[in-house]
């Protein structure tokens, strides 16, 4: 030991420890970062999962209501006004020239009442605003349909 002093040994070995610890310090840092990387990946699997259900729930929900409403089980205004919102989800569906129909109905019939807003009413009120909006469900009814056939089977090929 000659040729190292005493006094460089020990900046050495202060060195060494200084070098132990933030390889300590980097591998913890690694151990987090994968961990954040696992969660981070399972949020994105679960986010993805949840955009997968709401799709579907849309979907099947603008089906059942195309087949409630070719069916005559639901009125041609609610049936407008669920599909108006529901397709909102699928831009380039919404945007479709064949079912603009729904569109235009939904701004004629969206003043109306409905809920707790329609229990509010008079009985005169309500036989008005049914009156009106049976006269527009007529003006749409034979483009509503049709809408709603190409509208079904668009979404029943979907996957």
């Amino acid at each position: 030991m000659s040729f190292i002093t005493e006094y460089q040994f020990n900046i050495l070995i202060i060195l060494g420890l200084i070098t132990l610890a933030l390889s300590i310090y980097l591998g913890m840092l690694f151990v987090r970062l994968r961990s954040q990387l696992k969660i981070s990946k399972q949020k994105e699997k679960d986010y993805q999962n949840q955009l997968a259900e709401k799709e579907l729930f849309y979907r099947d929900s603008i089906i059942t209501i195309c087949k409630a409403t070719l069916q005559q089980q639901c009125e041609l205004s609610e049936a407008c006004l669920r599909i108006h919102h529901l397709i909102q989800y699928y831009p380039e569906k919404a945007s479709h020239a064949d079912y603009q129909v729904f569109s235009k109905m939904h701004e004629e019939i969206s003043d109306f009442a409905v809920l707790d807003a329609r229990k509010q009413l008079t009985k005169q009120e309500m036989h008005s605003q049914d009156k009106a909006r049976f006269k527009i469900e007529d003006r749409y009814r034979t483009e509503i349909y049709n809408a709603l056939k190409i509208l079904k089977d668009d979404f029943q090929s979907i996957n």
